[in-house]
């Protein structure tokens, strides 16, 4: 134990004495004690902090008179948790010692930090590593790792994996700890059998990063600090290096992202997007295909290659069987109607793209114009829209009025002072791609680009349907080839990101695997149903009385019920034109009495 520490211990035993209501009783914030038992006097208080340490995540005093946000006068919990990092060599200086100022590494690892931003700022400027965690698990995914949470002894001596993944003890201090798969939470199952067959147990146990420990409402909490053998904390994140650098992952990103064309995936690096984009859709065509043939519309060049080889139906089912079409759909919506309104962060197009598509050579009168103390002028390209044509789109699907449960309404997800949709759902995308968008573009493109529009909505309808007929399978097929490569002829490069890509397989995939698959027994897309449906069976109501009535009442209600039927509604007027036919000279409202006495009879 440092002397720094004991003298924090000191500093903040007179900090709690100084601000406590009644200093005889004073909460003791120690690892065993938690803020949660009072202990009398500062003597006692010091003894706990020395024997069992400061709780590491207590890093604002707030129990103690500290107001949160404010710095504390010691650094008795900021350098506990990193006094074993800053022993070490990683600042540059020897063992021991550091090259910087020690006075500094608090600061750098105040508790607003989180230990990735604090472990970005040690790297040079310009890297790349996430700032936070959910970044993080991004960029996992994104090359094919998963994160898995592994439990930890709370002295930090192992992690409960590999050979110690069975344990519930630790082998070095014979302690016992008990995990959330451990017998004792079995034990705890079978003795509660409610709880054990409710599956959301689980969930508890995975999502307690984010708690509160101090029960402070206002303060969040999303990081536990590290502890002192931050070796243990590295070995799986050597081994995952290890296994990036000696055997590699298949990513799902970058060059070959397509897992059907795999390495012959035709792939172009952005320079000024940076991203990758996928292309080459001129492959699938037929030889003697006039496309093939217009390099200025495309590339440049004449298309001579073939497409990839084709892959057994095993083969595909094991890489795409989790591929969802609804999901994908709603990517190359965004997409589209992000480029065609110009929305910011979802357009396509821009400077960066026009500067890309200027270096590849294609279309260079669509390059941006620099003008003398002005932004550079990008000319309209033939998807571009201008403010009246985007105000006659969001009216047009703004005007739109569906039957309920169709889908959400139209109407709020338009802001046409943002001129752009907003809160979109998978299935509202459904609905607007592939019936509302061709009719809303219908008098305001040019007509070869409104028709490769209309062309591709009507792909994602076909390739939706229910029931797909096999003998329209080639058909669909060569559509959506033509389609792709049109659009590669109207829009720019940068708008061709891996979900454009995959809409080329969908046929084939469809060939080899059957049609998207609807779930029988799950409520269908739409909207959810009206929450008092079958309130008239009985489902749902709470406290209702069985009521008798008698037969004037029932022959009332079967009346009222003959009357609401459109089927019984002739023969009411039959009824009553006998009536007047055999009692001429009776009144209506005679008339309307004598026929609900004898209707029913």
């Amino acid at each position: 134990m440092s002397a720094q520490y004991k003298k924090g211990v000191i500093d903040f035993c007179e900090y709690a004495a100084k601000n406590a209501k009644d200093s005889r009783f004073i909460l003791c914030p120690c690892r065993n004690c938690l803020n949660v038992i009072t202990v009398e006097g500062i003597d006692i208080l010091k003894e706990h902090l020395l024997c069992d340490e400061i709780d590491k995540t207590y890093t604002c005093w707030t129990y103690h008179g500290e107001k949160k946000g404010e710095r504390s006068s010691t650094n008795i919990n900021s350098h506990y948790q990193f006094e074993d990092i800053m022993d070490t060599n990683i600042f540059g200086g020897a063992e021991g010692s550091t090259s910087g100022d020690k006075n500094d590494i608090p600061t750098m690892f105040n508790k607003e930090l989180q230990m990735l931003t604090a472990v970005s700022e040690l790297l040079p400027d310009g890297n790349v590593l996430p700032r936070r965690t959910y970044e993080a698990k991004q960029m996992l995914k994104s090359i094919g790792l998963v994160h898995d949470r592994i439990h930890v002894f709370p002295n930090d001596c192992i992690l409960y994996r590999k050979e110690y993944a069975e344990l519930d003890e630790c082998p070095k201090y014979s302690l016992k700890c008990y995990k959330n798969d451990s017998p004792q939470w079995k034990i705890f199952d079978d003795t509660h059998k409610d709880f054990g067959k409710e599956p959301r147990n689980l969930h508890l146990a995975l999502l307690t990063d984010g708690i509160n420990p101090h029960r402070l409402q206002s303060s969040s909490h999303s990081t536990w600090p590290v502890g002192n053998d931050i070796d243990v904390y590295l070995a799986p994140l050597i081994e995952d290096l290890k296994l990036l650098w000696e055997e590699g992952i298949e990513s799902v990103k970058g060059y070959y992202a397509c897992p059907l064309c795999g390495k012959e995936t035709d792939h172009i690096r952005l320079k000024h997007c940076k991203k990758c984009v996928y292309m080459g859709h001129r492959r699938w065509l037929a030889p003697n295909h006039r496309y093939r043939n217009m390099p200025l519309a495309f590339n440049e060049e004449v298309e001579e290659r073939h497409a990839p080889p084709l892959l057994s139906g095993d083969d595909i089912f094991k890489k795409i069987e989790n591929l969802n079409i609804q999901f994908g759909k709603k990517n190359v919506f965004d997409s589209l109607i992000g480029t065609l309104l110009g929305v910011p962060g979802k357009t396509k197009d821009g400077l960066n793209a026009r500067m890309d598509m200027m270096e590849m050579g294609t279309r260079n009168e669509l390059g941006p114009v620099e003008k003398p103390g002005k932004k550079p002028y990008l000319p309209p390209a033939s998807h571009t829209l201008s403010k009246d044509e985007k105000r006659v789109l969001l009216q047009t699907l703004h005007s739109v009025t569906v039957p309920e449960g169709y889908s959400s309404n139209i109407k709020n997800l338009v802001s046409m002072s943002d001129m752009k949709l907003k809160g979109l759902k998978s299935h509202d995308c459904h609905v607007i791609v592939e019936n509302l968008l061709p009719i809303a573009i219908r008098s305001i493109f040019p007509e070869k680009v409104r028709i490769t529009i209309t062309k591709l909505c009507w792909f994602f309808k076909s390739i939706s349907s229910k029931v797909i007929d096999p003998r329209r399978l080639l058909y669909l097929q060569r559509q959506i080839i033509e389609t792709l490569c049109e659009v590669e002829m109207y829009f720019p490069t940068s708008f061709f990101d891996i979900m454009i890509h995959l809409t080329v397989h969908l046929i084939y995939e469809t060939r080899m695997c059957g049609p998207a698959q609807f779930i029988p027994n799950v409520d269908v897309i739409g909207l959810p149903s009206d929450r008092h449906s079958g309130r008239t069976d009985g489902e749902g109501v709470t406290g209702g009385q069985q009521v008798e009535i008698n037969r004037a009442q029932w022959y009332k209600v079967h009346l009222c019920v003959l009357h609401n039927t459109v089927d019984v509604v002739p023969f009411v007027d039959l009824h009553k034109q006998t009536i007047i036919a055999e009692h001429p000279g009776r009144g209506a409202n005679w008339i309307e009495l004598e026929h609900n006495r004898t209707f029913i009879d």
